[in-house]
This record gives structure tokens, C-alpha cells and sequence, in this order.
């Protein structure tokens, strides 16, 4: 009995730290194949050592190279340059071949290994656009309002003529404020209002035609009463479950602290990493573990099954990017997008392609590159080469320009737009609606953050008007120009194009032949052309701001000021 409890001790302890050797197959076909590799206390220079082509190991997916990884715990794969590389990825002795920036225990697993179909949860041309619908303790008024569910079904019908979709804050039970500390996944009472209230609002946005979309925390979870304790869950037809400690991955404070007390390493046996950053806030789930894979499929499945259409993935870079697949798989959203919060995109689009093409991801590359070190500083240049756009990804791209984590979340916090922490960045107009200007005009799924919506609204209406008279989307091509202080653009639609400036010079520029002035302003200006998909133009321009959206015997009509139009504009008797 001794020997056999050694014996399973030195095997968990061996999975634990990184390969001895590790393997990278070269699909990408890199001419020169190296490894970056570093742990918390050493790193050697980048781009790291040359790895060895392996002449006795075949592969049909690419050539077999390999490193002695010794004892670090990370890596990145590259070809020797900034331009061809992998994303951080975590040193596991149980998988150490890698394929497509994932993990696997042999080139047998690779063989065998048929990635699914892309396209779950990315809607093709996207025309739509987002609504963060709450900010940093929104759940209070903050400055901006409060965005509890009763005062969101408030605002429901005019949300509904701008945003295609809303984004809510966590509605899952939680520790308070927006509820990023789940507790209890499968009640849906939270400091922003009753359940009853949370499905009042969805048939309400329902009805004014925008889709719903949840924030879904599943990085990590807060313990009822002692750190590895949980809640029961019940989602119905879709299963009940009972989390454990042995849910909790191995890295997890749970393991490391010994103020945990009684639940002190109490989920070692686990011994699974996951590729991920740990949260010290709560315990993070252990996505390698079947259970856990079950528990998230039956929540996500229950959440559509309320009325939700898609999801907000937190903390994305917390656990390996391949879940999202099989999750969004299971489930089937409409729309997934991931928080991966790293300005680099080659980063965010690794993880798009690690979560096999899958899901969406916010933009921190615009953020910060085109936003920040762009619009702000007057770099117009960036406007061109940085964020997912500028290296066709587009298409997987939810741009943004602040959000709840950036914006005001008090001192230290100077990630927002002005690199500020304060929140008074809000009060340069001509900074924001320049912005809000790039923002709405180019392709992607843009999503408008809660403050700017409410200090703006006149002026991002206008755009937005403008662009769905265009009939721009996700995929839209862009014939762009920067120069000294100016950035001219247009951007192709379905149905028309939009021209933007931007700079000081915008004011004097010429309304274009044959286009309409959406705003035009002293630092940015917008010019359109197209009608939308149903004649804009042959509706009263009253009834902008309270149109609805419906299907009548199979067919799409809108209901504007009392009248119904058809998709031409036709009042329809």
C-alpha cells in the first residue's frame, strides 16, 4: 500500500511542473522554429533558443520540433520574429505536443484530432450594433444612471431602435455590485434586480427587436462558506450539479495559502493547470475536468433556454481558448464573444483561431493602438495599421472604445481611452465623438459603452442612423488615408457608403457629391449614401427613434408611429 500511494504521489507531482522535452508541430510551416520560455523568477532573451527538427518523428500536420523546457512553466513559439508568434501557453508533462496552440499527449491525438467547423456564435455581415448596458458599479448610479433591470425595460423600445444588441452585466447570484464573484450560477437574483425583473427586461428588448446578450463568469466561482464549498445547481432539464473541491484547478490560492485552512490543497489531486491565469478573488474551475465541461454546457444550454442569445465570456485568457468552442458548440449562441484582455493581435487572434473560429473577441488592439495611442495622441497613422481590421479579422471583431474594467474604476486604473482613471476623460467631447465617430463607421460589431451613450446619445444616433442607411457591417471593405493631423476613410456598406474625416480640417471639407450629412462637426465629420434595407428615407423622419421590428405572416414589416412599412419603405395599408 505504501509503494502504490509513492507511486500515484510521484505522478501527480510530475504533472504538476513543465515537460521535460516539449513538442511544437510546425503547421504553420516557419522557416526558422523557436521557443521563448519563462517562469516567475527567470526568462532567457526573446526570441529564445532554436528548436530541433525531429528526423524520427512524423507528423502529417507538419514537421516535429522539440526543446528540453527543463523546468519553466510557459512558452511561446515563434519563427525568430515579433510577426509570427504564438500566445502565452502553459507547460503541461501530460501534453506536451502541441498543434494549433493546443495542447496534446501524443502525435497520435494530433492525427486523429478534426477541428469543428467555424461559424457558431459569429454571424456572417454583421450589420448589428452593441450596447454595453452598464458600467462599473452601474447596479448604483455612479454618474450615469443606474442600470438595474427595471430601469433598462424602461429604455427597452428606444434601445431598440439603435442596438441589434445589449450586453447586461452578470445575473447570476454573487458575492454584490455587478457580479463578477458568482456564487450560485443557477439563480438568476443579483443586486440588479429579481429574476422575474431579468426576464421582464429580455421579452422587452425582445419585443423592440434587439438580441440579449449574458456575461458569462466561468473562469472562477466565489465558495459558499469556507474556500471550497460551493452551491448546489439547478438547471433543470439540463442537469443538476454538485461542485467539489476537486473541481478546482491546481494552481488555485486553494492549494498555495495555507490561511485556506481545513480546504488547504484540498483539490491537489486534480493536478490540471489548464493554460490559465489565475484569479486570487475566487476559485478558479479546473475547465479539464469533466464535470466541470458538463456544468458549463448545462448553463450556458439553460441561460439560451431563458431567453439570453449569446454570450460575454470573462476572463478568457484564464483557462484554454479551445472550450469556448466546445461550449459554444454545445450550446449554439448567436453570438459569443471573448474578454481576452491583451492589447496584442496576434494575441487576440491566435485565441480566435485556438478557440477554432468559433466566437468573436473585443478588440484591445483598436482600444489601445487605434483608440488610445491613435485618436487621442493625434496618431492618425494608427488608425490604419493596428486592431484586428488591419489584419483581416475583422469579422471576429467587437470594437470598443472603453468598457467597465477602463473607464473610472477608481485611482491606478488609467487604462481608458485618455489614459485616465478618474472618469473626467467623458468630458472631451470632441475626443469621445471622434471616437464614437471611427467607432460606428468601420466594419466589426462596434458596441457603444453605457456613459457615452447616455452623455451623446443625439450625436452616436446620427451615426448610427447613418450607418444602417449604409448598410455597413462586419466584413466591410475600407479604402483608408492618414496624414498630419487628418484621417479620411470610406467604408463600403450594402446598401451605400459612408465617408468619415477626422481632425481639425474636417469642418472645412466639403460635403461630398451625392452623399447626406449625418454630423458634421469641428473635429470629425460623416457623410452617407443608401437607404437601409427598408427606405428610411420613405418614413417619416419622426419616427426614427420608435421604430419596431417584426415578422407579419413570414415576412418583415415595420411598425413606425403607428403605421407598418414594408422592407422597401412601402406603407403597408
Amino acid at each position: 500500500m505504501r509503494k502504490l500511494l509513492l507511486i500515484i504521489s510521484i505522478a501527480l507531482v510530475a504533472v504538476h511542473v513543465s515537460a521535460a522535452k516539449v513538442y511544437f508541430i510546425n503547421s504553420p510551416k516557419w522557416t526558422t522554429v523557436k521557443a521563448y520560455m519563462w517562469d516567475n523568477g527567470a526568462s532567457m532573451s526573446w526570441p529564445g533558443k532554436a528548436m530541433t527538427k525531429e528526423t524520427g518523428i512524423t507528423c502529417t500536420k507538419g514537421d516535429v520540433y522539440s526543446i528540453d523546457a527543463g523546468t519553466y512553466k510557459k512558452i511561446i513559439f515563434n519563427c525568430g520574429s515579433n510577426s509570427c508568434q504564438t500566445s502565452d501557453l502553459s507547460l503541461v508533462a501530460a501534453t506536451p505536443y502541441w498543434y494549433n496552440e493546443m495542447p496534446f499527449a501524443s502525435i497520435a491525438e494530433i492525427e486523429e484530432y478534426v477541428p469543428p467547423v467555424g461559424g457558431v456564435g459569429v454571424p456572417a455581415e454583421c450589420e448589428g450594433v452593441m450596447l454595453q448596458a452598464f458600467y462599473w458599479d452601474s447596479q448604483k448610479d455612479m454618474g450615469y444612471g443606474n442600470t438595474k433591470w427595471t430601469t433598462l425595460t424602461a429604455q427597452a423600445e428606444e434601445l431598440g431602435s439603435y442596438f441589434d444588441f445589449v450586453w447586461l452585466p452578470p445575473s447570476a447570484y454573487s458575492t454584490g455590485g455587478l457580479g463578477y464573484h458568482p456564487y450560485q450560477y443557477s439563480n438568476q437574483n443579483s443586486a440588479l434586480g429579481t429574476s422575474t425583473e431579468l426576464l421582464k427586461l429580455i421579452n422587452a428588448l425582445h419585443n423592440n427587436g434587439t438580441k440579449v446578450i449574458a456575461d458569462i463568469v466561468i473562469n472562477h466561482c466565489y465558495s459558499k462558506s469556507t474556500w471550497c464549498n460551493f452551491y448546489s445547481l439547478d438547471f433543470g432539464r439540463f442537469g443538476k450539479f454538485q461542485p467539489t473541491s476537486k473541481w478546482i484547478t491546481a494552481n488555485d490560492e486553494v492549494n498555495t495559502t495555507p490561511s485556506a485552512g481545513a480546504c488547504y490543497q484540498c483539490s491537489a489531486q486534480t493536478a490540471h493547470d489548464d493554460d490559465g491565469d489565475n484569479w486570487d478573488g475566487a476559485r478558479d474551475w479546473d475547465h479539464q475536468n469533466k464535470d466541470v465541461q458538463a456544468m458549463c454546457k448545462a448553463y450556458l444550454q439553460w441561460m439560451l433556454d431563458k431567453g439570453y442569445d449569446g454570450f460575454r465570456y470573462d476572463v478568457a485568457l484564464g483557462y484554454a481558448r479551445k472550450h469556448f468552442s466546445d461550449y459554444n458548440l454545445a450550446a449554439k449562441p448567436y453570438i459569443s464573444v471573448l474578454e481576452c484582455f491583451d492589447g496584442n493581435k496576434n494575441t487576440l487572434k491566435n485565441a480566435i483561431e485556438q478557440a477554432q473560429r468559433n466566437t468573436m473577441v473585443f478588440d484591445f488592439s483598436a482600444m489601445y493602438s487605434v483608440f488610445r495611442d491613435g485618436i487621442y495622441s493625434k496618431n492618425y497613422s494608427k488608425l490604419k495599421q493596428e486592431g484586428l481590421r488591419s489584419i483581416g479579422y475583422s469579422k471576429y471583431a467587437v470594437t470598443f472604445i472603453d468598457n467597465h474594467d477602463t473607464f473610472n474604476r477608481g485611482a491606478g486604473n488609467n487604462t481608458d481611452v485618455a489614459g485616465k482613471s478618474d472618469g473626467s476623460s467623458i468630458k472631451d467631447r470632441p475626443l469621445i465623438m471622434r471616437c464614437n465617430a471611427f467607432l460606428l463607421t468601420m466594419p466589426g460589431i462596434p458596441c457603444v459603452f453605457y456613459p457615452h451613450w447616455v452623455t451623446y446619445k443625439d450625436e452616436i444616433k446620427k451615426i448610427i442612423n447613418a450607418r444602417k442607411a449604409a448598410g455597413v457591417h462586419s466584413e466591410s471593405k475600407v479604402d483608408d488615408e492618414a496624414g498630419s493631423g487628418y484621417y479620411k476613410a470610406t467604408i463600403y456598406g450594402k446598401y451605400g457608403d459612408i465617408i468619415l474625416y477626422l481632425g481639425t480640417a474636417a469642418a472645412s471639407e466639403p460635403v461630398p457629391q451625392g452623399y447626406k450629412i449625418a454630423v458634421k462637426s469641428e473635429t470629425y465629420a460623416v457623410y452617407y449614401t443608401g437607404d437601409g434595407p427598408v427606405g428610411l428615407e420613405d418614413i417619416p423622419q419622426a419616427t426614427a427613434v420608435h421604430t419596431r421590428k417584426m415578422l407579419y405572416n413570414g415576412q418583415l414589416r415595420i411598425e413606425a408611429n403607428g403605421h407598418y412599412y414594408d422592407i422597401f419603405g412601402r406603407q403597408i395599408k
